[in-house]
């Protein structure tokens, strides 16, 4: 595992591995492929998924 992390700069291995524990993604295989798809940019916490719109209805509308 920590060959992965090898050639990687400290800032970078940080996000990776943040973003490994936050998809449960924790194998070899799997951070490597973090790693290799450059997907620690990419990651997002739920809060930034939810969407505000006034066309949404929203859990309220349907009770």
């Amino acid at each position: 595992m920590l060959r992965l992390f090898k050639d990687i700069d400290p800032e970078r291995a940080e996000l990776i591995a943040a973003r490994a524990v936050a998809v449960s993604a924790l194998t070899y295989k799997s951070i490597a492929s973090i790693i290799a798809n450059k997907l620690e940019r990419s990651s997002r916490d739920t809060e930034d998924a939810i969407i505000e719109h006034p066309n949404l209805r929203g859990p309220g509308y349907f009770h």
